[in-house]
């Protein structure tokens, strides 16, 4: 099993080339130098070869991680990688997500991430799972949580004062209401498109809630996070 760490795991005052030749003989490897420095090229790190490990950028640890995980591919089935893109730059999320595909199309081997960003779920994995206290709460394959995100972030937000008193289960009911949850002083309500905002409104107006005392807005990928976890968990998490 290989694994990549959200903290690198290699000795600081080694170079980056002796750090990955003492990582990959716990799996028994001899790496030659033309499959280092492949693993090095393939992250972008040829010219890093020489460099004391504490004296890289963050950026250029984290891919080294990643290079750490390549030489180690011919002999691993399954890769489990804590944030694999933190902390890099777009050029390095590309590449980091370049080599990644790579490896699962042209091996087929298993890998396991971790990540807070809906984009990189979206795309590169094939099955998501969502953790809530420390279990699985919801599991989708790819091209259905594309579906769900797709449709939650494209929607409608509406912002209503809590100081309103409204019929939580009678808005829900409403045609195109994807959800409904309190945040801080709000009550929060979430639209599939502006076609239901009519309907909600109106609905909003017999239970007196002052039409220009809310915001209305457009839902975007923190929306779409927020009300995923929500659908799956329950409204009491936060």
């Amino acid at each position: 099993m290989g694994v990549s760490f959200q903290s690198p795991s290699f000795f600081p005052g080694l170079s980056l080339k002796d750090n990955l030749v003492y990582h990959v003989r716990f799996f028994d490897l001899k790496p030659s130098a033309s499959e280092i420095n492949e693993a090095l090229g393939d992250m972008g790190l040829l010219g890093f070869s020489d460099k004391k490990f504490e004296s890289l950028s963050e950026g250029t640890k984290k891919k080294a991680e990643i290079a750490k995980v390549l030489l180690t591919k011919e002999v691993c089935d399954l890769f489990l990688l804590d944030e694999p893109f933190s902390g890099v730059d777009s050029a390095g999320r590309d590449t980091i997500m370049r080599s990644l595909k790579a490896v699962s199309k042209e091996s087929g081997k298993l890998i396991v991430y971790v990540s807070h960003t809906l984009a990189e779920i979206e795309e590169l994995a094939t099955r998501v799972c969502l953790l809530a206290d420390g279990r699985f709460a919801r599991e989708w394959s790819g091209q259905e949580f594309s579906q769900v995100l797709r449709k939650t972030s494209s929607g409608v937000l509406i912002r209503v004062p809590r100081a309103y008193e409204i019929d939580d289960k009678r808005v829900r009911a409403l045609n195109g209401v994807l959800g409904i949850r309190t945040e801080n002083e709000s009550t929060i309500i979430l639209l599939e498109s502006q076609r239901s905002l009519p309907e909600v409104l109106e609905a909003l107006k017999e239970f007196s809630v002052d039409l220009e005392a809310i915001e209305i807005e457009r839902a975007g990928l923190e929306e779409a996070l927020v009300s995923i976890y929500r659908e799956a968990v329950g409204n009491e998490h936060p």
